[in-house]
């Protein structure tokens, strides 16, 4: 049969092209290539599987402070982690998405929130 054959992860297809399902375990996606004449070596592909960020330390920062004033608040930083910052209370905020932000109190009391986030690049 002329074409390619891929294998691996939730994938077996003869198409040129191909959509995997990637599960929680890291593998590889492997192809030949053949045709009337024979095949072609198996050429691989690894696919890892980066773990989860963990959750972000206590938050720091002032717990009382005048409407109108700045202060500062972050997390202990964890490597290769970006931050996504949330605060109510019409507070301004600057920075992120970094381990620390800035922020312009506001006239009422406010919730600030972190959650990490690693994004996968490919």
């Amino acid at each position: 049969m002329d074409g390619a054959h891929w294998v691996g992860g939730a994938v077996a297809s003869t198409e040129q092209n191909i959509t995997v399902t990637i599960g929680n375990a890291a593998g590889n996606v492997q192809v030949t290539a053949s045709n009337h004449c024979g095949s072609s070596a198996l050429a691989s592909f690894a696919v890892n599987i980066p773990t989860l960020p963990v959750q972000p330390g206590l938050i720091s920062g002032p717990l009382q402070a005048c409407a109108g004033s700045s202060a500062t608040f972050s997390v202990p930083a964890v490597g290769n982690v970006t931050y996504a910052w949330a605060i109510t209370g019409g507070w301004s905020a600057t920075g992120g998405p970094g381990a620390a932000f800035q922020t312009t109190i506001g006239p009422t009391n406010a919730t600030i929130r972190v959650t990490p986030d690693r994004r996968l690049w490919f």
